[in-house]
């Protein structure tokens, strides 16, 4: 297990990790600790773009054999358009590109990708007060895939996976995960 950095999310540590056998990357993530989700706090103001409440850097023996090379953690207390996502809950983007040009997107190309993973699709939503997100692109993250099906569900979510894209370039992927499933 080779470690990446670690960083403060709302008291507790989060660390980012890779675990290397035969010299081959096979498995990388983070680890969250529950204190982290438990002194996330319950109201806050609604903010537009979502801050990153964590950027961590993923280990390099991670980034050079996969391409992802950091993660970016959002707390969405609220939650966020769609309906099915109007529940608490975070967005953990694992990103192909640096920080800084994460920072530096900010939705000017409306062009989606040609081609997307099977069954998932780049809504366009309009949100009140923010206008047209096309591919549901967030200013400072991406446009954001969701399965089609996730956007006909009634109840909230409990867990999704998103994949994202910057300029029709895949650039994360974004396990997304109610506060009431992690707890």
């Amino acid at each position: 297990v080779v470690q990446g950095e670690c960083q403060d999310m709302f008291g507790s540590d989060v660390c980012t990790w890779g675990t290397v056998a035969g010299g081959q990357v096979v498995a990388f993530g983070a680890t969250i600790p529950l204190a982290g989700v438990e002194n996330a706090p319950a109201d806050a103001e609604m903010v537009f773009p979502p801050p990153f409440v964590a950027v961590v850097a993923l280990p390099a023996d991670v980034a050079s054999a996969t391409g992802f090379n950091h993660l970016g953690v959002n707390w969405e207390p609220h939650g966020h358009p769609p309906t099915v996502f109007l529940t608490p809950h975070f967005d953990f983007h694992f990103y192909t590109i640096d920080p800084e040009r994460v920072q530096a997107i900010d939705c000017a190309d409306v062009t989606k990708p040609a081609q997307l993973p099977a069954q998932y699709t780049l809504p366009d939503l309009d949100i009140p007060g923010v206008g047209m997100m096309v591919g549901a692109c967030i200013p400072t993250m991406g446009m954001h895939a969701v399965l089609q099906s996730e956007l006909e569900e009634t109840e909230p979510f409990g867990v999704s996976m998103i994949v994202g894209y910057d300029q029709e370039t895949p650039i994360f992927i974004e396990p997304m995960i109610a506060r009431a499933k992690l707890l």
